[in-house]
């Protein structure tokens, strides 16, 4: 196993310690092969957070690559909506958006944006759940400042 971390290295390139990895450069996620899928795990796990660069998905695909990559969701939007005033590309019942993508100039990003939280503040307490386990958060980012 150790070797295959030590491969999947050679393709990825270390940015900043502390905030994680770039990890497959020039991959799809739509379309990753079991070896990659256990690379980009791998990297996440050892590193806190990984960076895919230059995907082109809709959330849906996202959707998909997270089912494929990390198995069921324990908690989420199935019985949201979707929005009909908002292109479906960048919907999902899972798949949450931050931002403005119907173009209003007040508060785009929303009320909890705006305030110091923790990803977990919103999952609902479930029985079998330990809430101090590990889980994952994915941001898929449209378009996003050079820095910060």
């Amino acid at each position: 196993m150790k070797f295959l971390f030590q491969k999947s290295q050679q393709n990825s390139k270390q940015h900043h310690s502390r905030l994680g990895l770039e990890v497959l450069e020039g991959c799809n996620l739509s379309n990753l092969t079991d070896q990659q899928i256990y690379e980009f795990k791998e990297s996440l796990w050892q590193h806190g957070v990984v960076v895919v660069r230059n995907q082109n998905i809709t959330a849906s695909q996202l959707e998909e690559f997270a089912i494929k990559t990390f198995g069921g969701f324990f908690f989420g939007g199935s019985s949201l909506s979707l929005d009909p005033d908002i292109n479906p590309d960048i919907q999902s019942r899972y798949v949450g958006i931050l931002g403005n993508p119907k173009g209003l100039e007040e508060n785009p990003a929303g009320v909890y944006a705006r305030k110091w939280h923790h990803d977990k503040d919103s999952v609902p307490r479930t029985e079998g759940l330990e809430m101090n386990a590990l889980y994952v958060v994915m941001l898929y980012g449209v378009k996003v400042p050079p820095e910060g």
